[in-house]
């Protein structure tokens, strides 16, 4: 059986079921690497991270509109609200923001495009919504980036 993305997000967002202990913010503070405790705790809920398996993480974004999710998109939804799997946050990065090794300024800024494109992409009007979803798209692909590649995230 087939399930339309719009219904499926409409349906799940709908739920008002008080589940609080599934949020990100009651994780012990002291195992979460530094990149996922920003990640989780600067930007209001909109990010989740998951543990992928025993080193990598996975990064979620809240969304509350299918606005630019394909279809085949890994979109998981819980009694109140969804997210959009964006990008796989690999160990040796973990590994290297730990050590001091990387800049969490680039991090920060990829982040920041992100949630500054997605409320572009809310608001925008219908003949915009076409360049929101694009920059919204791109802000992505950064993140990605700047997570796998070192040189993209300074």
């Amino acid at each position: 059986m087939a399930y339309d993305l719009k219904t499926v997000l409409t349906a799940c967002l709908a739920c008002s079921l008080p589940f609080s202990w599934i949020s990100s913010g009651n994780a012990d503070e002291t195992t979460r690497p530094v990149a996922v405790r920003i990640m989780e705790q600067g930007y209001g809920g909109l990010f989740l991270v998951t543990t992928a398996n025993s080193k990598d993480y996975e990064v979620y974004q809240r969304v509350d509109t299918p606005l630019g999710i394909s279809a085949d998109a890994n979109v998981v939804c819980m009694p109140r609200e969804c997210f959009l799997e964006v990008v796989p946050l690999p160990e040796a990065t973990i590994a290297r923001y730990e050590k001091g090794e990387r800049a969490i300024n680039g991090l920060r800024q990829r982040l920041n495009a992100i949630r500054d494109t997605y409320a572009a992409l809310r608001s925008a009007s219908p003949e915009a919504r076409g360049d929101a979803i694009g920059k919204w798209n791109a802000a992505t692909a950064l993140l990605a980036q700047c997570l796998t590649r070192e040189d993209e995230c300074r």
